[in-house]
């Protein structure tokens, strides 16, 4: 386990109907666990119908870990495409 803090939304800005923005910003680690973790997602989502919802948007993803025999150090960034089905 490790302490995690950030914000993880839901901030929403909306832009037109049946549309938002949406931002994440995680942080964690601190020396527990990870050394550090960090995690930033922004997307614009578009509802197209009540249980459906398609989101499009950019996320950055860093782990950062040192044991005594190995580390690891990661970096993923790039487009993200999702949906949501609500049942």
């Amino acid at each position: 386990m490790q302490p995690t803090t950030g914000y993880p939304g839901p901030w929403r800005s909306r832009w037109l109907t049946g549309g938002w923005a949406r931002t994440i910003a995680i942080v964690g680690g601190f020396g527990i666990g990870a050394h550090i973790d960090w995690q930033i997602l922004a997307t614009i989502d578009c509802a197209l119908q009540p249980s459906t919802d398609l989101h499009a948007g950019f996320r950055s993803l860093n782990f950062n870990y040192a044991g005594a025999r190995a580390g690891f150090d990661v970096h993923l960034y790039g487009p993200i495409v999702s949906a949501t089905f609500r049942f």
